[in-house]
């Protein structure tokens, strides 16, 4: 495990303790798996402090960039997808949480999913159709239902993806990402 990559120079101290914080934070979540009485009790839950396995940091660094996306598909940050245990039913089904899929997402037939997390395509599906997931008072949240794209995961999965092919200078918490046209949002 790595308890902290990609630390670059601090802007000011207060970057460079949060760093090192954030490292004691995931050295001590390690400890946590094994144990049943809890070491620490402020464990945000975040990604912050979170130790990385070797074999992961090196598909990261190594992957080779996806090719260009296709238009339109929608990309989804699925978290739970990062896990090497987790199997394809599983992504499938934290692929399918509830997402603010508008008309044109909606409406546009075998559009492609691109699942990732960390960076890194996990699978691809085409969309067949959406059902509502959930409503309220400004907006409806939906659920898709579809089949693995093989073509397109032999072309993305295994492969990094950042937020600047979609001309994003960083992902939205959200995880939502549709990608309709070839038109780029100003950076």
């Amino acid at each position: 495990y790595v308890l902290a990559h990609g630390i670059g120079p601090a802007a000011d101290g207060s970057a460079s303790a949060t760093d090192r914080l954030n490292a004691l934070v995931a050295g001590f979540g390690l400890y946590e798996r094994g144990g049943d009485r809890p070491t620490l009790t402020n464990l945000s839950g975040g990604d912050d402090g979170k130790a990385t396995r070797i074999e992961d940091l090196a598909l990261l660094y190594s992957a080779e960039r996806v090719p260009d996306l296709p238009v339109p598909c929608v990309l989804l940050e699925v978290k739970q997808a990062a896990s090497r245990e987790a199997t394809a039913e599983e992504i499938y089904a934290a692929s399918r949480q509830a997402w603010p899929a508008g008309t044109a997402v909606r409406n546009t037939s075998d559009l492609p999913l691109i699942v990732f997390a960390d960076n890194i395509v996990r699978a691809v599906y085409r969309a067949e159709s959406w059902e509502i997931a959930s409503r309220s008072a400004d907006a409806a949240q939906w659920k898709f239902t579809g089949e693995v794209d093989a073509e397109l995961e032999k072309q993305f999965v295994h492969k990094r993806v950042t937020p600047d092919r979609v001309g994003l200078k960083r992902w939205p918490a959200h995880g939502w990402v549709p990608h309709l046209t070839s038109a780029r949002p100003g950076l």
